[in-house]
């Protein structure tokens, strides 16, 4: 089963507002402020064209799990797996978050996306398996994600969502 695996924070969403807030591990005011989230321009249509061109969703983060599904479900959007902190004991760089979400989504990583911001996420969806896919917009050191060697670098959701167009053999 096709798959199109992301990270959350820097890539579905700029939770850069949050920041402050999770760093304090103050999780209350966290969740409160939820609706500070900005999704990427692109990112829902990148998400529906996915799905109408039969890949599973699938969401591998660093970040706590419940803090991703209430972020993910504020800002509408249905994972078919998340992938927390804690439902692992190695986490990315490590491929065990990345296989996990594989497995919840009915995934098979010949046939999968990894989506990711930094450095480790492509470590994590190359030894998984996953074709690794630099997302440049919300990462901090574009430079160094290139230099990672992922497969396809984006520059856009849109440049993604053109790349699932016109390319559906590649996978």
């Amino acid at each position: 089963m096709k798959t199109l695996i992301f990270d959350f924070d820097q890539t579905i969403a700029d939770t850069s507002a949050l920041e402050p807030l999770r760093r304090a591990r103050n999780w209350s005011s966290v969740y409160a402020s939820l609706h500070r989230i900005k999704i990427y321009p692109g990112m829902l249509d990148l998400l529906e064209k996915g799905r109408s061109k039969g890949y599973r969703i699938a969401v591998v983060t660093n970040s706590p799990r419940k803090y991703c599904e209430l972020a993910l479900s504020s800002l509408g959007i249905k994972a078919d797996a998340v992938v927390g902190y804690h439902d692992t004991s190695r986490r990315k760089p490590n491929p065990d978050p990345v296989l996990l979400a594989l497995k919840l989504a009915g995934g098979t990583p010949s046939e999968s996306f990894g989506l990711g911001d930094t450095v480790n996420d492509l470590a994590a969806y190359k030894a998984a398996g996953v074709t690794p896919v630099a997302c440049l917009w919300g990462c901090v050191n574009a430079k160094e994600l290139t230099m990672a060697m992922p497969c396809i670098t984006v520059s856009s959701a849109l440049e993604m969502l053109n790349h699932l167009i016109t390319s559906p053999s590649e996978v």
